[in-house]
């Protein structure tokens, strides 16, 4: 598992000794600065990302699964966030969750 940490306070620390107590070598930082979430990719070869809408756009090329991240929805506004929420499963159904999915089961 690797971290790139967005926080770099007392409390973000305080958290990454926790996981790193109950994962050990299992877990990386990665507290350097990089361009695009494409360059980790390529430096970690993960088999998945977690990450936001942007990183779909970096990772969908390399046929890697990308789960988003929609907890930071609440920022544009509660209201935003759970039309979202509530029609997620109806997203899901669109055409082009469709076809990612035939290709992930063809091609990967």
């Amino acid at each position: 598992m690797i971290i790139v940490p967005s926080m770099r306070n007392a409390f973000a620390r305080q958290e990454q000794d926790i996981l790193q107590k109950r994962y050990g070598s299992r877990i990386i930082f990665h507290e350097n600065d990089f361009n695009k979430v494409s360059d980790l990719v390529g430096l970690y070869k993960p088999d998945v990302v977690f990450g936001d809408f942007q990183a779909r756009v970096e990772v969908i090329r390399d046929l890697i699964p990308c789960l988003i991240n929609e907890n930071y929805l609440n920022e544009y506004g509660y209201d935003y966030a759970l039309d979202f929420g509530e029609n997620f499963f109806e997203n899901l159904k669109q055409p082009f969750f469709t076809e990612w999915k035939d290709m992930m089961s063809q091609y990967a």
